[in-house]
């Protein structure tokens, strides 16, 4: 399977990870998970979707509109273009491009760093698409074992006993790193895990940065750097691991 190929399954993979257990989209998965410029496309498609999906949930059509398609249909004079229900449809479909547009744009952007606690700020304050979800924190590491990639192992304080809510992998400076998101009390924190191996020259020491509501703590222990970060502010962050 090449590249075009996996897209053209892809661009059928619902958002939200629904379809990840399915074996259809399997072999494209893996190719994303191995090419970073279609992951990047991938992510980038999932992050399209997901904003699309709640926008159109949360669009109501105005009061009268069915009412109106059906009168219109019946009337057999020529009819004023703005008032045909192929018009009105389109004025929808409008208004919800002009609601979502900035929104894709923004999740459409490449997320960057010069550090890992900067780019895991930086991706985790924009759309995202995880690719598996689940509450139970164990099968969250086995998903991201079954993909070679890091997981959170011996996590301390609070953070440990926090409910899960999905996990995915990444690539960071062209290695994989692995995301792994909490739930505590309605509020989300997002666990970014590479290994030292891989990153050697960061700090392990316990590290605390803010930018806006925005705020991190990294960490390392034997074999994992660790990042944690939330809009709930550095010392929200910060007590999880006392």
């Amino acid at each position: 399977m090449n590249p075009d190929e996996a897209k053209f399954i892809l661009s059928a993979y619902r958002a939200q990870g629904r379809d990840a257990g399915d074996p259809a989209f399997s072999e494209a998965l893996e190719l994303a998970d191995a090419d970073p410029n279609l992951g990047r496309w991938l992510q980038q498609q999932q992050a399209f979707d997901a904003v699309v999906s709640e926008k159109v949930a949360r669009f109501t059509p105005p009061s009268g509109l069915r009412e109106s398609i059906l009168a219109g249909a019946r009337i057999g004079i020529r009819k004023v273009w703005w008032r045909q229900p192929r018009a009105l449809a389109i004025a929808a479909c409008i208004a919800i491009l002009s609601a979502v547009s900035p929104l894709i744009w923004r999740a459409a952007v490449s997320v960057e760093g010069n550090t890992l606690s900067e780019y895991a700020m930086n991706y985790a304050s924009r759309p995202f698409v995880l690719m598996e979800h689940s509450q139970d924190i164990s099968q969250l590491k086995a998903w991201l074992v079954s993909h070679n990639a890091p997981e959170p192992v011996n996590l301390p304080g609070e953070l440990a006993r926090l409910k899960g809510i999905g996990c995915k992998t990444l690539k960071y400076q062209g290695k994989k790193i692995s995301l792994v998101c909490f739930d505590r009390n309605g509020t989300e924190y997002h666990l970014f895990i590479a290994r030292h191996s891989d990153f050697p020259d960061l700090a392990a020491t316990l590290q605390m940065r803010s930018h806006g509501k925005w705020g991190s703590v990294s960490w390392g222990d034997a074999e994992h750097q660790y990042v944690l970060v939330s809009a709930a502010g550095p010392d929200a962050v910060r007590s999880l691991l006392l």
